[in-house]
């Protein structure tokens, strides 16, 4: 599962390969006798991969918004130059290859965003499930002594 996980990060992100080394060490399963290394390897790749995403999300707005502002450019075009309906034009726009393609850029965004809001959501689960494993291995140590 994990391996999967990263490879599709890696096919749609471009990150350093350490940040990938320490994502595989963080998503693998707890290791009980390294839970303090596990916790501190968290906080900073949750934080990076964060602001990836957050990087992402605003190409994918800048994106969005340029798509539209060429749309209504071409209706424009398009209406006073071609004629036609409302339907007619928009359909005009949707064949052109320019439009195609910002399309697809989108969605490949889209799909960026997506797998690491993901990502961000394991290291979340693994977090609590770190926290939960040291107290109750604090509490196992307790009880011994």
């Amino acid at each position: 599962m994990t391996n999967r996980i990263l490879d599709s990060l890696r096919s749609l992100v471009s990150l350093d390969e350490s940040v990938l080394v320490n994502l595989e060490d963080a998503l693998k399963s707890t290791d009980v006798n390294n839970i303090q290394r596990q916790m501190n390897l968290l906080p900073p790749l949750y934080a990076y991969l964060s602001m990836v995403q957050e990087h992402y999300k605003e190409q994918l707005s800048q994106m969005q918004a340029a798509l539209e502002s060429w749309e209504g450019e071409c209706y424009l075009v398009f209406k006073t130059q071609r004629g036609g309906t409302i339907r007619e034009v928009e359909s005009q726009i949707k064949s052109q290859p320019e439009f195609v393609r910002r399309k697809e850029e989108i969605a490949k965004m889209t799909r960026r965003v997506q797998t690491l809001q993901g990502v961000l959501r394991s290291l979340e689960m693994k977090q609590i499930l770190l926290v939960q494993q040291g107290a109750y291995f604090r509490r196992e140590m307790e009880m011994a002594h």
